[in-house]
């Protein structure tokens, strides 16, 4: 036999051998056998305990352990991850995050099999109170009216609601809205889901709202611009006149139904004209029709008035201050030597104004011959200035030839 036929028949004995051998002490001495397995989930016992005391599990959500076992390996051929139970117990711990410890186990297995590790032992978990909170619920708009309406006080009923949720959640809230559109021109009443978001506008989820919808009423009126209409109401005292009469703003802004279009003013309550003596400057109340509003409820009307004393001037003119019309160029008056006096009426800051010019007296002689008459004398008229007392009331002229 050659040498390399012999090793050949070597190694094949050798490795017969070694299979006996093996085979031997796997099943007589059964050795024992390690495994490890990961990813094997916790179990989280007593939540129940939690909520009875109106507290929640926020997070983690899940949890999972790698667990190493020794055992027999007959046993261990059994062995699967299903025979270990990880739990960690939750009852007895408060909001807050605290470390919980995991509590690994056997079921159905073997005797000899026997944990020798799991990792991580302790879990961080992060409990949250469940709370209740009342919150306003804003209104926010979509969409124009038409310009001659406008908008009344939009209301919601209810007007604020109660969110439930985990006080971490509830804190994240910045604003409780519904969106409303405005598109009609008639009073309307819809229901609206609530909305809550946070700072960054993005909604917050997993927060229970109560109710989740609200009734809306969004009353629409028909607007107009209009006048104010001054009433006053019993006299001055005798001599005394109102020489200028204000009130501001002119035009208030109102709203009101469809009958708004034939409104074409808005009178004040009547103004007692005495009260204007003591105070030439008031505040004014309107008198609103029916159904007829402000749109500004605040706004301010005010009435100014000036109130002057009437007063009595006398202005004295001889004949040559008259102004002489249409006399025949071969005709002179015999005796101009003459004058009259005359008596005006006015406001006193009017007739501090005026010159005895400013009536600019003439007599009108057209058509007229040789002979003795009796001539009124005009005067011009100013406004605000009356003509009391003319003495004479006539002036006699005799007219002759040049």
């Amino acid at each position: 036999m050659s040498k390399e036929k012999s090793n050949l028949t070597l190694k094949i004995f050798s490795v017969i051998i070694a299979i006996i051998l093996w085979s031997y002490v796997m099943g007589i001495k059964n050795p024992d056998w390690p495994r490890e397995y990961k990813n094997i989930d916790v179990q989280f016992t007593n939540i129940e305990a939690l909520e009875r005391r109106n507290l929640i599990l926020m997070d983690p959500k899940e949890a999972k352990v790698t667990v190493s076992v020794v055992g027999k390996k007959s046993d261990m051929d059994k062995f699967t991850a299903n025979n270990i139970v990880a739990k960690v117990d939750l009852s007895g711990y408060g909001e807050g995050q605290t470390k919980v410890p995991v509590v690994v186990s056997l079921k159905d297995s073997a005797s000899t099999v026997r944990i020798t590790k799991y990792e991580p032992t302790e879990i961080l978990v992060t409990i949250d109170r469940i709370v209740t909170e009342e919150r306003k619920v804003n209104i926010r708009t979509s969409g124009e009216l038409d310009r001659n309406y406008t908008l009344g006080d939009i209301e919601a009923r209810p007007d604020s609601i109660l969110l439930k949720g985990p006080r971490s959640w509830l804190n994240e809230v910045s604003e409780v809205f519904v969106v409303v559109p405005i598109n009609n021109t008639t009073t309307t009443s819809k229901s609206y889901p609530v909305q809550i978001v946070n700072h960054n506008g993005d909604e917050v989820v997993g927060v229970e709202k109560l109710p989740g919808t609200v009734e809306v009423i969004i009353p629409v009126y028909r607007k107009a611009s209009l006048p104010i209409e001054v009433v006053l109401e019993n006299q001055l005292p005798e001599d005394y006149v109102i020489t200028n009469l204000e009130i501001t703003p002119k035009m208030v802004a109102v709203r009101g139904g469809n009958s708004l279009a034939d409104i074409r003013s808005i009178k004040t309550r009547p103004i007692d004209v005495t009260k204007l003596l003591e105070n030439p400057s008031l505040d004014v109340d309107l008198e609103l029709p029916d159904n007829v509003d402000l749109i500004d409820p605040n706004q301010r009307i005010v009435i100014n008035a000036t109130i002057e004393q009437v007063v009595e001037r006398e202005f004295i003119y001889d004949l040559e201050e008259v102004e002489i019309r249409n006399l025949g160029e071969d005709l002179v008056i015999e005796d101009d030597n003459l004058s009259i006096r005359v008596q005006v009426r006015g406001t006193e800051s009017l007739l501090n104004q005026i010159t005895k010019s400013d009536l600019r007296p003439y007599i009108d002689l057209d058509n007229f011959t040789e002979g003795e008459y009796e001539v009124k004398v005009n005067f011009h008229e100013l406004e605000g200035i009356s003509i009391e007392k003319v003495i004479p009331d006539s002036l006699k002229l005799v007219l002759i030839g040049s």
